[in-house]
């Protein structure tokens, strides 16, 4: 399996191989077929988010490095766990990356996204910055109904290297947005 993951906070993303994770429990294996590059995801890659004001807020805790970062996902599942529901093998998916504890009240009351023992794709566990990742079969809800970009042009390229385009562009600067690469030295 190959990812895009950072070592250190503010540093280049760098191409990472490992063994392809095997799906437990109510898991599925997903192809990532892409994932979006979010603003969220810079301000992680980052280590905080600007919070105006000369205000920052320091997001540097509840993960492990290296880390991959992509919330923003879509695929076909290609292999389940043996409790997995709701999906089968071939489906295209989108993911919902905003998981929670499943026990807290925050949980039972269907706000996961606001749960402070997050377990969120790609912000808090390894994202879709990858050609596969793990998720649990309930957040595989929403059939896609689109053809991969690389489908619908003809063109052949993975995730992973859309995804590396994007980082080597944005890791010199934005032409569209002009945001800069800011020095890590302002901490």
């Amino acid at each position: 399996m190959k990812s895009y993951q950072f070592r250190d906070y503010g540093q280049p993303l760098e191409a990472i191989e490992a063994p392809t994770p095997e799906p437990a429990g109510s898991e599925l294996l997903m192809r990532v077929d892409a994932c979006g590059a979010c603003h969220s995801d810079v301000h992680v890659w980052e280590g905080e988010y600007d919070m105006g004001g000369g205000r920052k807020l320091d997001v540097r805790t509840g993960r492990d490095l290296p880390f991959t970062l992509g919330h923003e996902i879509v695929g076909e599942v290609i292999a389940m766990g043996p409790d997995a529901e709701g999906a089968a093998i071939g489906d295209q998916r989108v993911i919902f990356p905003w998981i929670g504890c499943g026990a807290c009240e925050t949980c039972e009351l269907g706000k996961e996204h606001l749960c402070l023992k997050t377990r969120a794709l790609g912000t808090f566990v390894q994202g879709g910055y990858s050609d596969h990742v793990i998720v649990p079969s309930s957040r595989a809800r929403t059939r896609a109904r689109a053809s991969p970009p690389s489908a619908q042009s003809g063109k052949s390229s993975t995730c992973t290297e859309r995804t590396s385009s994007f980082w080597e562009r944005a890791a010199s600067g934005c032409p569209r947005c002009a945001w800069p690469r800011r020095s890590r030295t302002s901490r």
